[in-house]
């Protein structure tokens, strides 16, 4: 290890975070996949959001060298390593690491599965739609939203697989498809929220209506104004009101 070197893995752990961000900067300068270990072992520490990103953009300026070994650490016994790695990955987008970060939506950890969702929408391969849409139902909210912006993305090959859990068990499920078809807005995510107007949770109808909500065609106010005598009161509200508006 160089003298160079040897000096700024030691500010890597300095107290002082501005001299911390100068030493992750030199080393995304250098982009020499040879440090990747030292920039590792400083994100495992690193407690400043600011520093993790400039760590964060050195590992990034290594480009595609550095992915083996961050696949590998996706099964890291610190999740909040398996989480940075995740995030690093999403800014690389190397299809190599699909299959790893399709795994990683099982972790027990859910700001993992949530940057490994992310990660998997950066890459953009449509072959982990059916690992994303069973993630659909998570308590997570945030990872909830991302696969708002997810379901869209991959819209074409996820409403098949979306549609199916119309009709799923849990109606926590059922409620987190309305809002999925309702930002998908084709005329068979249309369909099948008519279809759940019928559900038998209230949440459920309450959902597909507020989907409906943008949809103005006569298919769409007819299925609304029928709900003007559900027997749940917030439903029949809703209904009253997007019928006048």
């Amino acid at each position: 290890m160089t003298n160079t070197v040897q000096m700024l893995k030691e500010q890597l752990h300095s107290p002082n975070a501005e001299t911390r961000s100068r030493a992750a900067l030199s080393f995304a300068d250098a982009g020499d996949v040879n440090t990747l270990a030292i920039l590792l072992d400083a994100l495992r520490t690193e407690t400043s959001l600011f520093v993790r990103e400039d760590i964060t953009w050195a590992i990034v300026r290594m480009g595609r060298d550095s992915v083996p070994t961050l696949i590998e650490l996706l099964n890291d016994d610190d999740a909040a390593l398996r989480h940075h790695v995740a995030h690093v990955i999403s800014k690389i987008s190397d299809a190599r690491a699909v299959d790893a970060l399709i795994s990683a939506l099982q972790d027990e950890n859910a700001k993992v599965v949530y940057k490994a969702a992310f990660a998997l929408g950066q890459i953009g391969d449509a072959s982990a739609v059916p690992a994303l849409v069973g993630l659909i139902g998570h308590p997570y909210l945030e990872l909830q939203t991302l696969l708002l912006d997810l379901m869209e993305q991959f819209a074409d090959e996820a409403l098949p697989l979306v549609r199916a859990l119309a009709t799923h068990e849990d109606e926590t499920v059922r409620t987190q498809v309305t809002d999925i078809l309702g930002v998908m807005q084709s005329p068979g995510a249309i369909d099948a929220l008519i279809t759940m107007l019928q559900d038998d949770a209230w949440e459920v109808r309450f959902g597909a209506l507020m989907a409906l909500q943008p949809v103005d065609t006569l298919q769409t106010r007819e299925a609304i104004a029928r709900m003007s005598d559900d027997p749940h009161p917030r439903v029949r509200g809703l209904a009253g009101m997007l019928a006048i508006s």
